[in-house]
């Protein structure tokens, strides 16, 4: 299961006239909590949140503190000053009704060496992250993917994921690749030739 994390919150008026900027003075994050049915504007203490936030993943789970009042939630979008070292601006946390499945992104990682690469062929990982479909406490904080198998040539799709009965892969593209091998002959010969090819508009060589 994904790890919990506890997020002290205070509500805030709305209206309020530019609350990033009022927040960085106060040492605050504007954010909002969202349900089905309305939504309430939240701030978040930045020093302890930024620090908790380094730890996140994007499937993990919030239990947010409102006053006295808990609730379950995860990041649905979070906005971030990336030129002034990924700054946090805004957040927008979901809350999660008991009993319910939720939609979330869930982070995939490589395990085994593939017997293509012992072949010469090079690995691509072509997705990072899985959407899936679950109760949330059902929800686990990585998927792991064995390519042991994998000769070169061959792919890994979302279809082939097994994640047991309580755990649904909810992507559109269940067809799509999440990693190949690739021959490297292939790809040295595919630098070979365009190295070799003029580039567009320079004068051909000269005869001796």
């Amino acid at each position: 299961m994904a790890e919990e994390m506890l997020v002290v919150a205070k509500k805030r008026a709305l209206g309020v006239r530019n609350p990033t900027r009022k927040g960085k003075m106060q040492g605050t994050i504007p954010a909002v909590l969202y349900n089905k049915h309305n939504h309430t504007a939240l701030t978040l203490e930045r020093h302890a949140f930024t620090r908790m936030w380094s730890k996140a993943h994007s499937n993990t789970i919030f239990t947010i503190d409102v006053e006295g009042q808990k609730k379950q939630a995860f990041v649905k979008q979070v906005d971030e000053a990336l030129d002034q070292g990924s700054t946090l601006l805004h957040l927008d946390f979901f809350e999660i009704e008991a009993g319910q499945k939720i939609k979330i992104k869930v982070p995939i990682k490589i395990k085994g060496l593939a017997k293509g690469i012992t072949q010469g062929g090079i690995l691509d990982q072509l997705a990072s992250q899985v959407t899936v479909r679950c109760l949330p406490e059902h929800l686990p904080e990585v998927i792991e993917i064995d390519v042991t198998d994998l000769g070169i040539g061959d792919h890994f799709k979302m279809r082939d994921l097994k994640l047991g009965d309580k755990v649904e892969v909810a992507e559109n593209g269940i067809k799509s690749i999440i990693s190949s091998i690739s021959t490297a002959k292939r790809d040295s010969q595919l630098a070979e030739l365009a190295a070799a090819t003029p580039a567009a508009g320079a004068a051909p060589a000269a005869e001796g």
